[in-house]
């Protein structure tokens, strides 16, 4: 299988609509995907019945429908919404006159599967499993009772009992007696249950063939794609079960899941969580979610508190549970470790997903070695657990047991076949990386496609021997014996040699005893920077036992980039200064939420350098010695704030402080210039709803203008606008708001008027000039423009934007020598940019000027190592400084490329050498080139010099 298919979609066969269910599917490759009918819900007027209105999750108005009357309907609404308010006792009163209300009718069954879930909650297991096998004794054909009593019978560890009460349905429907969209939907979660997952789908497809609304089969199959990594469809069928009924807490709790697997969108992360818990503010799986968000974010004392209050309406849930056991164990508190987990064997004996999920929760705090033995422990509890089959497959396939991780992950593929993660990893391990080259060195293990192994080895050898030399001084430390570093061709391949999915966006990851990198045959970031930035994370994710947090390991790596080469410095100090200026500077508590919040690479870079910067503020006040004793303190177990308070004597604010001193010095240019909020954050209806109550906020008309021009809404944006300036005619921040808005709404003068207001009111900016500058360019007035882009060159050195305006605007004035000086700075400023890159190498050699030509055509070959240019460059200034050891390294892998210019290559080669008076070697090279089937008088010409 290519990438390329995985890219397109996970690249499994669809699944046939003709299938029957007459037994249990085992061994399958297709993917499960959604129904192929089309849904078109229509616009409906106000529910006009207690059914109508809870379908559609209009539940004060079925609130009020069932105060009405206490029948059995009525008061099974009423035992819900209870619940929703976390008054379980009174939600059990109303489930027991509902069933006292029912009588003998075939409504009983449904409130004594209510009273059987509510005394599940209570902990009242005999109780529940006595109650439902009640009901199925009266009466067979109780198909929800059946399904709540095989969830409870896999509950309480009776996997063999729960099959043989479940597969009466999976007989029923053989016999043709399931046949409306309830009973099909019941079917479908049982199948899951069982293992069945293709039969599931079949019968979700079923149901909504009966009734292409029915919330419940839109719910259950988005959460059985979810379950397999099948983000697409699950994200289809859940906006399905939204058309329905927009307000459903299980619905919305899994539209944060959705989210939580597939963005760092945590905005709207929380914002589907808010929505449910204002519904039912104790939904178990809602504060189990926002747990598992908690721990992802290294806060385990939040984590705890969600935990507990899932705990106060479920007190038996496993998972919340596992979590509290999870962060005892990760706050070193073994006692309380221990007498959890035996609180969670004693209720389930063969409670597997409990180590799974340590294991996992080890993986997502980066203890990759430590995750593997949780997952062997799972497996000692049940060999054929997926989800942990899964996980230690992935885990040894990073940790250099790739044999032992292909067969567990195809055991995992037998137990399920329809994960995505382990099909797709699969496919590649079987079908992709037998094209790969695999070569073991002396302290490493190097992979990468044949077509680009040898140059990509000749490249990045002395890089990788010189990193490990450098940090194993600098550290004190050598890494174990295996470490492997593979390099991928095809991004998506990278993606799911990383995390089993095909998307991904980082260049690099390192997983400890894995280094994992997208070739630089993209050509569009450097390969050199990447490399050592990924090595330096082996070094401290070891050294502190796997347990240094996020923004640590990535700051001291980028610290590590930038004082080896700082040329490979972040520029995003104008992003910073605002932080520190305006008061917004996070603490050093939160400073792993700028990873894990990103919610583009643009907040990502930000973080990075916020993290860079506190490891140089550290070694500079503390001396690198403290960075050490740090990685050691967190690998002794210390969490944050005592890791601080041990190795630099500082309380977690008063390292804040200190470094919010250290930056103000650093940033004392940005000190007094304008920083305007721009709302970018919030949500346009919220800001369309607050306007209505405060009319005379000239900030929020102001912040409603950009929310409705990044809504496309330009004439909505210029009326918001115009109120806010009305308001405040001469407030320098709505005029700067302003001249962005009109800039959007190609009001391109109207902009640059509203920015000239700001200088009018004394007030300047970086940001402002270059705003002005913008506009003054796109109006031809070149003049202008020069004048406030300089100025933006004096307000922040270091600001990319400004230098390319004026390279544009040099360019259009014809003034040679500020282009020059621009084009200078924007190479200083972006080491991924190959074009500069190139442009300054050429222009150096041209004007002789070696040691420019040599460093930029380095980074040339650092960011397009596959243009054969580059290299020659590289010679070339190379040979000119009497560096021929150098000279000859780019011309091993100019050769080494698989490409058609071999031939031209060696007479460049040979015209070098020749013309650097290399003679005897020139002569070399010539037989090579003759000896690779070059024509002779062709060789005879370079070696001429002609």
């Amino acid at each position: 299988m290519s990438a390329k298919l995985w890219l397109a979609g996970m690249a499994w066969v669809t699944l046939a609509s003709s299938v029957s269910m007459i037994g249990f599917t085992t061994t399958a490759s297709a993917q499960l995907t959604a129904p192929r009918a089309a849904f078109a819900p229509e616009k409906s007027a106000r529910p006009q019945t207690l059914e109508a209105a809870w379908q559609a999750g209009e539940y004060e108005l079925a609130r009020k429908f069932a105060l009405q009357r206490d029948d059995t309907g009525s008061l099974l609404i009423r035992a819900h919404l209870a619940q929703f308010d976390g008054k379980f006792d009174q939600a059990r009163d109303f489930a027991a006159a509902a069933l006292q209300a029912a009588g003998a009718s075939i409504a009983a069954s449904d409130a004594e599967v209510m009273l059987a879930k509510l005394e599940l909650r209570r902990g009242e297991r005999d109780e529940a499993e006595a109650r439902l096998r009640r009901v199925l004794v009266d009466n067979s054909t109780a198909w929800a009772a059946r399904l709540a009593l095989g969830e409870l019978l896999i509950e309480r560890g009776q996997p063999q009992q729960a099959k043989v009460v479940l597969e009466a349905l999976q007989i029923a429907f053989n016999n043709g007696l399931l046949k409306t969209a309830e009973e099909l939907t019941t079917l479908g979660r049982a199948m899951i249950l069982l293992g069945g997952y293709r039969d599931a789908n079949y019968a979700f497809e079923r149901a909504l063939r009966v009734d292409a609304k029915y919330f419940q089969a839109h719910l259950a199959q988005g959460l059985l794609f979810l379950s397999k990594y099948n983000h697409a469809d699950a994200e289809k069928a859940f906006e399905r079960a939204l058309e329905v009924n927009p307000n459903d807490p299980e619905l919305l709790v899994a539209f944060a899941r959705l989210e939580f697997a597939t963005s760092n969108h945590f905005e709207k992360m929380y914002a589907y969580l808010d929505r449910a818990a204002k519904v039912a503010s104790f939904d178990a799986e809602m504060l189990i979610l926002r747990a598992e968000i908690a721990i992802y974010e290294d806060d385990c004392e939040r984590a705890t508190e969600f935990a507990h209050r899932a705990l106060v309406g479920d007190r038996n849930n496993l998972e919340a549970k596992t979590i509290v056991a999870a962060c005892h164990y990760f706050s070193d508190r073994t006692e309380e470790f221990e007498r959890v987990r035996t609180e969670i064997f004693a209720l389930r004996p063969d409670y597997a997903s409990f180590y799974a999920t340590m294991a996992h929760f080890y993986t997502i705090l980066r203890g990759y070695p430590g995750a593997i033995e949780w997952y062997r422990r799972a497996l000692e509890i049940d060999p054929q657990h997926s989800e942990t089959l899964t996980g230690l497959g992935l885990g040894l396939s990073r940790t250099g047991h790739e044999d032992e991780a292909m067969d567990v992950l195809r055991h995992a593929f037998a137990a399920d076949p329809y994960n995505v993660r382990v099909y797709n990893t699969l496919e590649m391990f079987e079908k992709v990386l037998p094209d790969f080259v695999v070569e073991r060195e002396k302290r490493y293990q190097f992979r990468a496609h044949k077509s680009q192994y040898s140059p990509l080895h000749l490249l990045m050898d002395p890089v990788i021997q010189t990193a490990m030399t450098v940090f194993d001084k600098k550290y004190d430390f050598q890494p174990e014996e295996f470490l492997a570093i593979e390099v991928f061709h095809e991004p998506a391949i990278f993606a799911v040699r990383g995390v089993g999915l095909p998307q991904t966006s980082p260049h690099g990851l390192c997983f400890g005893k894995l280094v994992l990198s997208r070739s630089p045959s993209e050509g569009n970031f450097n390969w050199r920077q990447v490399v050592w930035h990924e090595l330096a994370h082996v070094y401290h994710l070891q050294l502190s036992n796997y347990r240094v947090p996020r923004w640590f390991t990535e700051g001291l790596a980028e610290y590590e980039t930038n004082v080896f080469d700082p040329s490979w410095n972040r520029y995003h100090d104008q992003e910073l200064a605002r932080a520190v200026f305006g008061g917004n500077l996070p603490s050093v508590e939160d400073f792993n939420r700028g990873f894990t919040h990103a919610r583009s690479m643009q907040d990502v870079l930000i973080a990075y350098q916020l993290a860079s910067l506190a490891i140089h503020y550290i070694v500079e006040t503390h001396g690198f010695d403290s960075v050490l004793q740090l990685l050691n303190a967190f690998g002794d177990g210390h969490e944050m704030a005592a890791a601080l308070g041990l190795v630099l004597k500082q309380t977690p604010a008063k390292f804040d402080a200190s470094l919010r001193t250290w930056l103000e010095r650093r940033y004392m240019g940005f000190r007094h210039q304008l920083f305007v909020d721009l709302g970018e954050n919030l949500v346009l209806e919220d800001l369309e709803r607050e306007v209505k109550s405060e009319r005379d906020n000239a900030e929020k008309w102001a912040h409603l203008a950009v929310a409705r021009i990044r809504s496309y809404d330009k004439p909505g944006a210029i009326k918001a606008l115009e109120r806010a300036a009305e308001l405040a005619p001469r407030d320098p921040d709505v005029r700067f708001i302003g001249a962005k808005v009109m800039f959007w709404a190609d009001r391109v003068r109207d902009a640059y008027e509203y920015g000239q207001a700001v200088l009018d009111a004394k007030k300047d900016s970086y940001a402002l000039r270059v705003l002005l500058g913008r506009a003054a360019f796109t109006l031809e007035d070149y003049m202008s423009a020069q004048v406030h882009l300089q100025a933006a060159t004096q307000l922040y050195a270091d600001g990319y934007e400004a230098w390319e305006l004026l390279s544009r605007v040099a360019k259009a004035r014809n003034d040679k020598e500020l282009e020059g000086e621009a084009l200078q700075r924007m190479y200083a400023l972006d080491q991924h940019d190959a074009a500069m890159a190139r442009r300054t190498a050429l222009a150096a050699l041209k004007n002789e000027d070696w040691k420019t030509a040599r460093d930029a055509a380095r980074r040339w070959v650092d960011i397009r190592p596959f243009e054969t240019q580059s290299h020659l460059a590289l010679s070339q200034a190379s040979l000119k400084l009497q560096d021929l050891p150098a000279a000859e390294a780019s011309w091993q892998v100019l050769l080494a490329m698989e490409s058609g210019q071999k031939s031209n290559a060696y007479l460049k080669i040979i015209e070098q050498l020749a013309g650097a008076g290399q003679g005897d070697l020139a002569r070399e090279y010539a037989e090579q080139a003759r000896a690779a089937g070059v024509k002779k008088s062709s060789v005879d010409k370079a070696l001429n010099g002609k």
